[in-house]
């Protein structure tokens, strides 16, 4: 009931509150659409952070061309052993150098002619490479290389199963051999940069048993 000295406000009131409730949703979505962006533009920051990380991370790594922690050079079978029940190492990969290559013909490349067993391979080196085509040696007559040296011996196109041939000394001998070899793999490295285009021909366990000479052990652990 209005009174004849009263003004019915009702109405406005009605509006008034309207207007209020209107302006308060737009408030909270306000609020709600700052706190999306925050917590994206927070996550999108630790997720560059962590990507840069990582990504640096795996540079080092390719850098240094092994993710094993240690390296042992001239160990015996005993040691390999001991090592290899120690609770405090993850695993334990094994590398021979056999020889090296004669690369005179070649731009600036020095290549040793290496074996590695399965650990070494598989836990130490494949995760610092890419492109891996084929795989790593498994008969006397293979050989795996890096693209770098296929590029620096005019193969620009390298198939596997193709011959190469290498002129290459075994031990402490100066006295070279040439054989042909098939390719059973190539992959991009990057140790070069690291080493001054020092690199690895990688041989089986065939032709590592085929030689008849005393060569030393190199083992590496996580």
């Amino acid at each position: 009931m209005t009174w004849p000295f009263e003004n019915d406000t009702s109405n406005i009131e009605k509006k008034l509150a309207k207007r209020s409730l209107h302006h308060e949703r737009q408030r909270n979505l306000f609020a709600i659409i700052a706190l999306v962006l925050t917590a994206f533009m927070i996550t999108a920051t630790f997720s560059i952070g962590f990507s840069y990380f990582e990504t640096y991370q795996m540079q080092q790594i390719r850098l240094m061309g092994t993710t094993a922690d240690v390296g042992i050079t001239n160990v015996t079978e005993n040691q390999l052993v001991d090592i290899s029940k120690s609770n405090l190492v993850l695993d334990v990969g094994i590398q021979q150098r056999l020889g090296s290559v004669d690369t005179e013909q070649l731009q600036n490349a020095r290549l040793g002619i290496v074996w590695i067993d399965d650990t070494e391979w598989e836990h130490h080196r494949l995760p610092t490479i890419s492109g891996v085509v084929g795989n790593y040696p498994s008969s006397k007559n293979e050989i795996m290389l890096p693209t770098w040296v296929l590029e620096q011996m005019g193969i620009s196109d390298p198939q596997i199963g193709m011959e190469i041939v290498l002129s290459y000394q075994i031990g402490d001998s100066y006295n070279y051999v040439s054989d042909t070899f098939l390719l059973s793999g190539y992959y991009t490295d990057y140790i070069p940069m690291r080493t001054n285009n020092r690199g690895y021909v990688y041989v089986s366990s065939a032709f590592k048993d085929s030689l008849n000479v005393s060569l030393d052990n190199e083992c590496y652990g996580n």
